[in-house]
């Protein structure tokens, strides 16, 4: 099976709207190997709990726990700096190189 990394603008998208993100990440998850790391979880946990978005902590346990479940969870083996122009896009890197991703979506 392919393995991917969806980008964390990818997943919250699909989690606050309805639309191409969310389908996208169903038809994914039927067809490819989701590649996640601990980090990209925190990182994702931080970016839905802003005030702008209104999720609530419960909302936001509900969407990881599914997100576990349905992925491949792996341990980051590198934190290299590889995206000077954003250094929290290095998490999306690491993961999909420790976790052999195929594609970054």
């Amino acid at each position: 099976m392919v393995r991917v990394v969806l980008d964390t603008n990818v997943l919250v998208s699909a989690f606050l709207n309805k639309g191409k993100s969310r389908n996208l990440v169903l038809k994914l998850l039927e067809t490819h190997e989701l590649i996640l790391s601990r980090q990209m979880l925190a990182e994702l946990a931080d970016v839905l709990s802003r005030e702008k978005f209104n999720v609530t902590n419960a909302q936001i346990d509900r969407f990881i726990s599914i997100m576990v479940r349905q992925a491949t969870l792996v341990p980051v083996q590198s934190n290299s700096k590889i995206i000077i122009d954003d250094p929290d896009d290095d998490v999306i890197i690491n993961t999909a190189l420790s976790g052999k991703a195929e594609y970054i979506v």
